[in-house]
């Protein structure tokens, strides 16, 4: 339905001012400017999963080994959960920050040059996507902490695997734990490391895994056994 164009005041004279109608624009005209978006590679995320990687498999190896279990074994899970896991918790509270230096550890995205070096050598052609991320701390936060579905996956995975390689140890297996650890500590917890952050991204992208509230479902859930 056409509208009338808005009209403003210059100097005591109407001035007509133009009109877009947003209602009408082609549904492909709104979404041409729209980027895919995924988290940038920076050195400092790789290094995170390269120390992760190398860490979790050196302590699953010395765990199947008979001669330097006691020792080594040891030794590697507590630089790793000490040492490591305290480092990497204050450099990821600085890194989120917008003025972490230096820029090309914490900020720079390695795609770039990558994409540069497969396409000037090779021809291969990587698309361009977004990597803006919004700044959580900036967000209004509810009073409580959302249920996300993230979150969910987060929390399930750590009881479901921990009490998986519990089990296999108290059943007598010697191998199985260790490998339900590696997998746990490595495939698990570096995906959702990178999962995670597209929980920043400016697009918000899969908002059922990241935004919405699931406590309200548990809780109603909950109510309707109790009451039953």
């Amino acid at each position: 339905m056409p509208q009338s164009s808005p009209t403003a005041q210059t100097e005591g004279h109407p001035v007509v001012l133009p009109f877009a109608d947003v209602e009408n624009i082609p549904h492909v005209l709104q979404r041409s400017s729209w980027k895919s978006w995924h988290p940038k590679v920076t050195a400092y995320r790789l290094m995170l999963s390269a120390v992760t990687l190398g860490l979790g498999t050196s302590k699953a190896l010395a765990s199947a080994s008979k001669t330097s279990q006691s020792s080594v074994s040891i030794t590697i899970e507590w630089v790793g959960g000490i040492i490591f896991l305290l480092l990497f918790f204050f450099l990821n509270e600085y890194e989120a920050k917008n003025t972490a230096r230096p820029y090309w550890v914490f900020k720079a995205d390695i795609m770039d040059g990558v994409r540069n070096l497969l396409r000037d050598h090779l021809g291969i052609n990587i698309p361009q996507y977004d990597t803006e991320e919004r700044d959580l701390e900036l967000l209004l936060k509810p009073e409580t902490l959302p249920m996300t579905g993230y979150r969910i996956i987060v929390t399930a995975s750590a009881i479901s695997f921990g009490i998986t390689k519990a089990a296999l140890a108290y059943h007598g297996f010697e191998s199985a734990p260790t490998t339900v650890e590696w997998i746990y500590a490595i495939v698990v917890t570096l995906g959702l490391y990178w999962l995670g952050f597209y929980e920043a991204s400016t697009n918000e992208v899969m908002p059922w895994l990241f935004s919405n509230d699931y406590s309200h479902q548990g809780l109603s859930k909950s109510s309707s056994y109790l009451d039953a």
